[in-house]
């Protein structure tokens, strides 16, 4: 890198300048750089403080940035947003507040006593594995908390959840209710009676059982979660929900006029959803606003027993359906069985249209070494999760084999042979924690103290790369997002510390200082986000 970039004096004098700063371009410190003007909401020029400050002008305003790290701000490549702003009004039992099935319940029974008899006890985050004595509650845990409420529990993969006995009425599901495609009811194997478990049908009860959210309390659920974002110098979220179509399109555009939507979203479209949203005109890519784009199009793939859902010849007609309507296609595949066939699929497509497209592959949790080399012969794009180590860890020690260790969340091996790579957190399959997610990516750390693969150990610029360049061209946004360079938007994060500084068990403790986001032309607006620890400024 230059000392000094891209500044064309003729465009008068520069907004803003951020100086004595030490500057990670997305990968790694700059060198010599320490300053960043800033014209319009672009960056404008990056070089050090003496070239940079000679572009200032009367009402260009400076902020010293006291020697401290300035990073591109980070994209999460995979969140479910709106599932993350319902959980601001939902009943939080994820295991630090919920460790056994009797705190679950006083959870619930404490909301239910403050809802109306009838409305629906929304909660949350719950795993089995991290409840005393291991098992799933059942819908009569329930009915003991909420006798007269619906409730819906939903685990913490959001893929699984439990009912007690008047959301069952509600959703017409009774002891002979066959198992739906993909999804299972499970009933006790002695009686037959319903458990109240639901595998794979989550995303049916919320567009069809469920009631929504009112405007007024997803509002303030949208608005917390963007602060969350924030506080995590994060300022551009993939929302990968299965659910998001028209309607979300819309209330997207409705909250991002409002101001409620206060990070960039890449919305993805669920594929049950891809014929109204073509039919509406929109295409790929298509943005609304500095903040909205539309991003790919999410299928899933679920192995429920050795059966993969959908099949995989319907599979491979949702994926060339999308790809030929000019869609990148984001497959959900866990398992290494979900893996292959999504390769297979993508590979069909010809040789180089998986990389042509940027056709992604979300998760691929559980990789075996043989799966490696196709997916870079397929030229998909993987969008991996190495907050999974730190949080799943103590999971992965009881469900997964030994000799299985080492196919777990295996980011740089990817990275080894070539295949374009990208970070999420699956916020909030997991807690919002960029900072846990990149600790993880270096040390391979679980919470539980233990170490998953030490081969699989990234570079701090690698890691912090998987959220900025990797995930920036995740989502065709290379040209806009991810580095600190000329003609990107000023969406910038002052950090307190610089991670390639601190020891690698203290980076998931980093916190951001000042967060700069860059709504295209306007003027300078500050605002204060409280659990930001600084102030968010919007370029």
């Amino acid at each position: 890198m230059r000392a000094f970039l891209g500044y064309t004096r003729g465009n008068g004098e520069a907004d803003h300048i951020l100086r004595n700063a030490r500057i990670w371009t997305g990968r790694a410190l700059s060198g010599k750089a320490s300053a960043v003007a800033v014209k319009k909401g672009r960056i404008a020029a990056v070089g050090s403080d003496a070239e940079v400050l000679a572009l200032a002008g009367t009402a260009t305003q400076v902020r010293d940035c006291g020697g401290r790290p300035l990073l591109p701000g980070f994209v999460d490549a995979h969140v479910h947003l709106l599932g993350f702003a319902e959980t601001f009004s939902g009943v939080d039992c994820r295991p630090s507040r919920a460790p056994s099935i009797g705190a679950l319940q006083a959870l619930i029974r404490e909301r239910a006593a403050e809802t109306p008899a009838g409305g629906w006890v929304r909660a949350y985050g719950y795993h089995q594995f991290f409840l005393e004595g291991g098992s799933h509650p059942t819908r009569r845990d329930l009915d003991a908390a909420a006798p007269h409420h619906p409730v819906r529990l939903i685990h913490q993969n959001r893929h699984i959840c439990v009912l007690n006995s008047l959301a069952l009425q509600a959703a017409g599901i009774g002891r002979h209710t066959p198992d739906p495609p993909g999804g299972i009811i499970e009933k006790d194997a002695e009686t037959g009676e319903l458990t109240g478990l639901l595998i794979g049908m989550n995303l049916w009860l919320g567009k069809n059982v469920v009631p929504p959210l009112g405007l007024d309390e997803l509002r303030k659920g949208v608005r917390l979660a963007s602060q969350s974002f924030l506080s995590q110098g994060v300022t551009c979220v993939h929302d990968a929900s299965p659910r998001n179509g028209l309607a979300e399109w819309q209330l997207y555009k409705e909250l991002a006029e409002k101001e409620d939507l206060s990070v960039r979203v890449r919305m993805m479209v669920g594929v049950d959803g891809l014929d109204r949203v073509l039919g509406a005109g929109l295409r790929p890519q298509d943005c609304a606003g500095p903040y909205l784009k539309l991003g790919p199009v999410k299928i899933v793939i679920e192995q429920v027993g050795p059966k993969l859902y959908p099949a995989p010849a319907v599979l491979a007609a949702q994926v060339r359906k999308a790809h030929e309507a000019g869609f990148q296609v984001a497959i959900h595949a866990i398992t290494p069985r979900a893996i292959k066939t999504a390769v297979e699929t993508v590979k069909s497509l010809g040789v180089g249209e998986g990389q042509r497209r940027r056709h992604r592959l979300e998760h691929c949790t559980y990789l075996p070494y043989g799966l490696i080399e196709d997916l870079r012969e397929a030229g998909v794009t993987v969008v991996g999760q190495p907050s999974f180590i730190y949080f799943n860890g103590a999971r992965y020690l009881g469900e997964v084999p030994a000799d299985k260790f080492s196919w777990v969340c295996r980011e740089q091996s990817l990275l080894r042979v070539g295949v374009p790579l990208a970070g999420s957190t699956d916020t909030p399959v997991v807690p919002n924690s960029i900072m846990a997610a990149i600790g993880a990516a270096v040390t391979r750390d679980a919470q539980v103290g233990f170490a998953f693969g030490r081969k699989e150990t990234m570079s701090i610029g690698d890691a912090v790369g998987m959220f900025t360049i990797g995930a920036a061209r995740a989502g065709f946004d290379e040209l806009d997002l991810g580095e600190v360079e000329p003609n990107r938007l000023a969406d910038l994060v002052v950090w307190e510390k610089n991670p390639a500084d601190v020891a690698p068990g203290e980076i998931k403790q980093l916190r951001p200082r000042v967060v700069f986001l860059s709504r295209g032309r306007s003027k300078l607006a500050v605002k204060v986000v409280e659990d930001c620890g600084g102030d968010t400024m919007t370029v």
